[in-house]
């Protein structure tokens, strides 16, 4: 990351994923698939975890697993059971970025993956709920990352253009999406997806957490 401070304070809009950015669900994500695929005697060790499941898509998971089309609704039913049993925390340093950038009127975006009743519980349990302008889920829409019309509805909710915007992402469809979108895009990197990763997608800046992007804003 470059070492020059406040590069992104012009900017009206901060747009941010959840899973892996703002919520450590890295642990969860992969028991609640672990034991969702046991239902059909499918074991999957965390370094497969590891090598596929970085993907917005469940159903691209899925298919790279190569289990059948016609067994993803019900292997989606199990892991939003076992999902929602699980408790995770808030990656270090997010409260305070969100705090501020409201503090300086900044615009705030949620676009993620995950379903309306697990993001919406969230928001609440980590009493999120009115830090956010415009959120958007996985129901809101039929796209999935990393088409760039995602952002593009989440810029006209927000009533900014894409040049006045910042993508807030971990996945390398995170940074694909906002480079087709023609975001400028900040990668934050996790456990689903090492900075070793993401640097090969040459993000205009890489953080190692999110409570780094305190010093550009």
């Amino acid at each position: 990351m470059t070492e020059e401070k406040h590069l992104l304070t012009d900017y009206q809009a901060f747009i941010f994923d959840w899973d892996g950015v703002i919520a450590d669900t890295y642990r969860a994500t992969y028991e609640a698939y672990k034991s969702s695929l046991k239902q059909l005697g499918i074991h999957l060790s965390e370094s497969q975890f590891k090598n596929i499941a970085p993907s917005s898509d469940w159903r691209r998971f899925y298919t790279l697993l190569g289990v059948h089309r016609d067994l993803w609704e019900d292997l989606d039913s199990h892991w939003v059971h076992f999902f929602s049993q699980a408790k995770y925390p808030l990656r270090r340093g997010v409260k305070p970025i969100l705090n501020l950038l409201r503090k300086r009127k900044k615009k705030l975006g949620l676009l993620t993956a995950g379903s309306s009743p697990r993001i919406r519980h969230d928001l609440h349990r980590f009493d999120l709920e009115d830090r956010f302008d415009a959120v958007l889920v996985r129901e809101d829409t039929r796209f999935s990352k990393p088409d760039p019309r995602l952002l593009a509805i989440m810029l006209k909710r927000l009533q900014v253009s894409s040049s006045m915007a910042v993508y807030i992402g971990d996945s390398l469809d995170d940074l694909e999406m906002g480079r087709r979108a023609r975001i400028l895009t900040v990668a934050v990197a996790s456990k689903f997806f090492p900075s070793s990763i993401l640097s090969q997608a040459n993000p205009a800046f890489l953080l190692s957490e999110p409570a780094e992007l305190l010093s550009l804003i």
